[in-house]
């Protein structure tokens, strides 16, 4: 008979094996989505800036400044295997050339990775969980095509299970054992270095999609009812530290701020703003209220 943790490791990787085998029915079937071009053409301007070797050129090359630029230099890293083409299509029904056609499988195939990734770190913590993002067609859906999703989405996850490793009450102290210096030390670096993964993870998770950072406002919020409720300022000080390197990430991971990141990322913020605003959203005819009344419908 196998052992229960054996046991738990297949139920983990089959978990991860359905999430594969779905995703890349996705990956082969899907077609054009609306957005999938644009993000397609941000990664080709970030290959060709990184083939030039202009970092001037690199720093501007983002052709949908209103996201971060992290999945398109995944994109774009991608797409160096391959020579200069031109963009994918925006009609869906157009032929796509061949090499157009391979750059969009490679492209889908690396958001299926993190989209398969995700499902495994969740199914480790929770089989039930992993299998229920397994299967979700919205998920399966996101994480298959030339998206943001997948990278942030995987990013998040590791930032908040992080943080629970990093804030996990002492074994000892749950065991009813004493303390010995060896532990508290050896506590005291694990503490650190999930604390580390965390903040890394969450500024990555800004670089690739704004949204998916709420992840940090769980975890701040965690933090500061933690740090109230065991009277432990400590952990305060420790929150900043997160929050500090967080931002240090996000910035370092987006070079569209670098030549000025107070003003550009202003700019980017503020183009979410103004679309809502916009005459392609106008037309639909709905108030700005309306994801709320299908939620609740």
């Amino acid at each position: 008979m196998p052992s229960r943790r054996a046991t738990r490791l297949l139920l983990i990787l089959a978990i991860g094996l359905l999430a594969l085998v779905l995703r890349d029915a996705a990956v082969r079937r899907l077609p054009i989505d609306f957005d999938e071009p644009v993000y397609f053409r941000a990664g080709q301007a970030f290959a060709a800036a990184a083939r030039a070797g202009d970092l001037a050129r690199f720093t501007s090359a983002d052709t949908a400044p209103e996201h971060p630029a992290l999945v398109k230099l995944l994109y774009a890293a991608v797409f160096l295997r391959y020579p200069p083409a031109p963009p994918l299509p925006d009609d869906p029904d157009a032929a796509v050339p061949p090499q157009i056609f391979d750059m969009g499988l490679a492209a889908r195939r690396a958001s299926q990775l993190f989209g398969v990734l995700n499902v495994l770190l969740v199914a480790a913590v929770s089989p039930v969980a992993g299998l229920l993002l397994a299967v979700q067609s919205y998920t399966v859906k996101y994480t298959a095509q030339v998206y943001l999703e997948a990278l942030p989405m995987f990013t998040a996850t590791v930032c908040v299970l992080a943080y629970g490793r990093a804030s996990r009450k002492d074994r000892q102290e749950r065991e009813g054992r004493k303390e010995d210096s060896s532990w508290r030390s050896s506590r005291s670096w694990r503490e650190v270095f999930f604390w580390l993964v965390s903040a890394v993870a969450l500024g990555l998770t800004a670089a690739g999609k704004y949204v998916y950072a709420v992840a940090g406002l769980a975890v701040a919020a965690d933090a500061v009812w933690t740090a109230a409720a065991e009277r432990r300022p400590r952990l305060l000080l420790a929150l900043a530290g997160w929050g500090a390197l967080a931002l240090a990430v996000f910035v370092t991971a987006n070079p569209n701020l670098w030549p000025d990141p107070p003003g550009r990322l202003i700019d980017s913020l503020a183009f979410h703003a103004a679309y809502s605003q916009s005459a392609h959203v106008a037309q639909s005819g709905y108030p700005w209220y309306q994801p709320f009344v299908w939620l609740v419908d």
